[in-house]
């Protein structure tokens, strides 16, 4: 089907002069919608103004034309510093074809309105016929098509007789993103558009506010990520470098065991770590005092972490000596050495493990020092990971017969994310 003359918009815009005539908008809704698809405000503000034109226009140039009003007051002229937005050409002719579609008029009362614009008679007969267009058209060529019909029959095929007045449609969003927010997508539809928010903005989609996603639930992260709002999203990021993953799903990263071996006697222990994702925080150890020269000395016998979140680790542990608070440290611990005694031999005593010392994460340390022998080496954890559990290796109880030792080693676990 051929299309006679199709307008360029539904909407027109005159520099000046006494408003629209008979293309005036009528409602102050259709005065946004005409100055939104022309690139102007789509807010409207009514009023009846005897200097003014008639219906809707845009003024004043001193602010650049930037606020759209409606006028109700009749018999204006009008003058050059305002701009009267008219109706454009809504309706279109189709020489021949089944109709219009969705572009069908709906009532013959349109039907009339569509025709007069169209210059064709604006009287109406209604009818129900197989033979012609659905919808408004006009016909017969032999009467120079002066007669408009409004056809109720569906299914209607048309012919050469008769031409279908159709909606004419506009892409309103083509211009402007049809008024919509630039945050929104503008779709076209029949005589008209829609806007909706884009995906991370909420609103009615003329105007659209940026979701703070992070408010709630944050934001879909990981409890171990940070969530960041941003303009129409947001990030997630694991919180520290204890973690790993795409702060969706972070993860602490596997612990890690630190040695100190002694005399290497002995049973070993269990494993033991801080309760509820602590860390140690608090050193207590068990030491014998010297037993003299007749006596078997063993010096350090067991070793005792409080942790953050309560709770205590010490593995296994020996049974001679006075228990005593060697101090605590808020930040935890992230180092720590023992004071081994070497092998005295055949006419020695031999007492193996005499003292341990924690190193915290703030610089400060706590000890138990002992009597005898020499410092290991410190033993770091790595990164940013504090000491979190033990395993200890202790002498049993040998008796009269025996040389006993107690504590031999000692294994500190290193944990991320406590």
């Amino acid at each position: 089907m051929a299309v006679v003359e199709p307008p360029p918009a539904a909407f027109v815009m005159l520099e000046n002069g006494p408003g629209c005539g008979d293309a005036s908008i009528t409602t102050a809704g259709e005065c946004g919608e005409a100055a939104a698809s022309l690139g102007y405000e789509a807010s409207v503000t009514s009023g009846s103004w005897g200097h003014a034109p008639l219906g809707c226009f845009v003024g004043h140039p001193i602010d650049g034309w930037t606020h759209t009003y409606f006028n109700s007051q009749a018999g204006q002229t009008g003058r050059d510093v305002y701009r009267s937005l008219c109706l454009g050409e809504a309706y279109v002719e189709l020489e021949n074809g089944p109709g219009c579609d969705e572009a069908s008029i709906t009532t013959a009362e349109e039907c009339g309105e569509a025709a007069g614009r169209l210059g064709y008679s604006v009287l109406v007969t209604s009818v129900s016929d197989i033979n012609a267009p659905l919808g408004c058209f006009t016909g017969h060529p032999v009467d120079h098509w002066s007669h408009t019909f409004f056809n109720t029959q569906d299914g209607a095929t048309g012919n050469a007789n008769y031409r279908s007045i159709c909606k004419n449609d506009i892409n309103e969003c083509a211009s402007n993103n049809g008024g919509c927010a630039s945050t929104a997508s503008c779709t076209n539809t029949m005589g008209g558009r829609s806007c909706a928010c884009n995906s991370g903005y909420s609103g009615n989609g003329v105007t659209c506010a940026d979701i703070n996603e992070c408010a709630s639930n944050n934001g879909g992260c990981s409890s171990n990520a940070v969530c960041s709002n941003t303009m129409g999203g947001h990030t997630c990021a694991c919180i520290s470098s204890d973690y790993t993953g795409n702060g969706y799903s972070c993860t602490a990263r596997p612990a890690v065991w630190l040695g100190v071996y002694a005399l290497g006697v002995g049973s070993l222990g269990p494993q033991e770590q801080c309760p509820n994702n602590g860390f140690a925080n608090m050193l207590y150890t068990q030491l014998e005092g010297r037993q003299g020269s007749r006596g078997d000395d063993t010096a350090l016998n067991s070793i005792r972490m409080y942790c953050s979140n309560g709770g205590y680790v010490n593995s296994l542990m020996g049974i001679w000596g006075d228990w005593s608070n060697r101090g605590s440290c808020s930040t935890g611990f992230n180092a720590y050495r023992l004071r081994v005694e070497e092998r005295q031999g055949s006419q020695g005593d031999d007492t193996a493990t005499n003292g341990v010392q924690l190193f915290c994460v703030n610089g400060a340390q706590v000890n138990e020092s002992g009597y005898v022998g020499d410092w290991s080496g410190i033993q770091y954890c790595p990164g940013t990971s504090r000491i979190c559990g033990m395993m200890t290796r202790v002498e049993d109880n040998l008796g009269t017969q025996g040389d006993d030792t107690a504590m031999n080693d000692v294994w500190m676990k290193c944990c991320y994310g406590t």
